[in-house]
């Protein structure tokens, strides 16, 4: 998750508690199946408004630091 956006970062092979994707940086926040299945799905990118509702849906919250 990057903390400033709320935007969330999946990428299947991430490891450490942070990395760095398009010059921001993104903070482990779970295991990879946190929201459910990603199947074949190696990366993806999620906006603000998609990844509060993607948490949301699967019990968590996203609260960015910034707006």
């Amino acid at each position: 998750m990057n903390e400033s956006t709320g935007n969330l970062y999946f990428h299947r092979d991430s490891v450490g508690q942070q990395m760095t994707y398009n010059e921001q940086t993104y903070t482990h926040i779970g295991d990879n199946n946190m929201f459910g299945s990603m199947k074949d799905i190696l990366l993806k990118l999620y906006n603000f408004e998609e990844s509060a509702s993607l948490a949301q849906k699967h019990g968590y919250s996203i609260n960015p630091i910034q707006v």
